[in-house]
Formats: C-alpha cells, sequence, structure tokens
C-alpha cells in the first residue's frame, strides 16, 4: 500500500498542487490551498479565452 497524497484535480493539465496526506494537520487549511489553486486557474483560463 502506498503513502497517500492531494493533487491538483485537473490533471494531466496540473496547475503543480501536490501535498502528502500525512503533511495535513488542518483541513481549513488544505481547503483554503485548494480554492486558491481554483481561482488561479480559473483566472488563466479566462485569460486565455481573452486572447
Amino acid at each position: 500500500m502506498g503513502k497517500r497524497y492531494y493533487g491538483c484535480s485537473f490533471w494531466p493539465r496540473t496547475c503543480g498542487f501536490f501535498r502528502w496526506a500525512d503533511e495535513v494537520n488542518d483541513k481549513r487549511e488544505m481547503r483554503f490551498l485548494l480554492l486558491e489553486k481554483d481561482t488561479k486557474i480559473a483566472e488563466l483560463e479566462h485569460e486565455i479565452d481573452m486572447l
């Protein structure tokens, strides 16, 4: 059995988010980090659409 991790859900067009599950102490922190990445992805997709 391998080690658990969290990663970007947009694989293979990933934002680069990665964290080992045992490094996460606070689920709220994890949700915030994922929200930040999702927001960045949405901003970049909007920027691409505007080109």
